[in-house]
């Protein structure tokens, strides 16, 4: 399985009149990236356009609003501040990634953040899911980190909490390419 990547010019996000349609457009651009499987959005300085203003970068502007759309909603107020790029972020539609799952989808691998709750001394992390439940890894992380988890009781209906390890953000997408090839 290869890794798809696309090459953007910040200067895109001068096209639309507005805050408002260039929120809407980043997540329409997003979307469709999403729907073709593009693993990686590359965003590239556009050194012919001149940003009309001083405080806005169309760079940053465009990382910052792909990053919030990649990143599922039960993570998103644990991992970004309130930030005027994101004023509009309410308005985009979501970009339904695979890993964007619902709080009934109970699957094998989930996206989380480390939390900061206590733990016992060197017993391991909390991780919020986006379920009833959080997880617990054997490992000490700091709070605020993504992971990928591997939940290994997943398939109990009412787990106390779920018992995951971390893995590789890559690792769903090549058991499920393995699986549907066979």
């Amino acid at each position: 399985m290869g890794h798809l990547a696309v090459c953007i010019p910040d200067s895109l996000v001068s096209i639309p009149q507005s805050s408002v349609i260039r929120s809407y457009f980043l997540s329409e651009l997003a979307r469709i990236c999403s729907l073709y499987r593009v693993d990686e959005i590359i965003v590239l300085h556009d050194y012919t356009y001149e940003s009309k203003s001083d405080q806005f970068n169309p760079s940053e502007y465009m990382i910052r609003n792909f990053q919030y759309l990649e990143t599922p909603q039960y993570l998103r107020k644990h991992l970004f501040e309130m930030h005027s790029d994101l004023k509009n972020a309410g308005l985009m539609n979501p970009i339904e990634c695979d890993h964007h799952l619902k709080a009934d989808e109970i699957l094998e691998f989930r996206e989380g953040v480390v939390i900061d709750r206590p733990v016992k001394s060197g017993s391991g992390s909390w991780v919020e899911i986006g379920l009833k439940q959080q997880a617990k890894i054997d490992y000490l992380l700091p709070p605020k980190t993504r992971v990928t988890l591997r939940l290994s009781n997943y398939q109990d209906p009412s787990p106390k909490f779920y018992e995951a390890e971390a893995v590789s953000r890559t690792q769903p997408k090549l058991e499920q390419s393995i699986i549907g090839v066979i």
